[in-house]
């Protein structure tokens, strides 16, 4: 689960709604780029307990995973450049503070790809476009 902190009077909820929708087809463009709003809550005073030790179990646990070969980073580089392509298209999204503090990044198994993919292409409800690179065996 990821929680995103935004203040009262910050519309970068919107923004988060309308990126998280993009995963819908329309105008033959969506992307699964952006992570999926679950829900929203404003909180007003100091933050709850229960966020503070949600917040701190998750940075022990966090790991940094290393890019070992030029094959995935140029894999990431390609789907990051892509799901904001879909944004500018649909949204007129402009990102004016991409960095890698918030690029979130994840290993997929191959048998998780394919059928995903193919569980797309029978229901032909939802199209998904996944660029992915093999790990190479060194």
């Amino acid at each position: 689960m990821l929680y995103k902190l935004v203040s009262r009077r910050s519309c970068k909820l919107i923004a988060l709604k309308e990126l998280a929708d993009l995963s819908q087809v329309e105008d033959g463009y969506s992307t699964e780029g952006f992570v999926q709003l679950k829900g929203a809550m404003v909180v007003k005073g100091r933050y709850p307990s229960s966020m503070i030790n949600a917040w701190k179990q998750y940075k022990r646990s966090m790991k940094s995973d290393k890019i070992t070969t030029m094959l995935q980073a140029y894999s990431i580089v390609y789907q990051l450049f892509m799901a904001i392509a879909v944004a500018e298209i649909r949204l007129s999204f402009e990102h004016r503070d991409l960095n890698s503090g918030n690029v979130l990044i994840t290993s997929a198994d191959w048998h998780d790809i394919i059928s995903m993919i193919l569980e797309a292409s029978l229901t032909a409800r939802k199209y998904t476009y996944m660029h992915t690179v093999p790990e190479s065996k060194s």
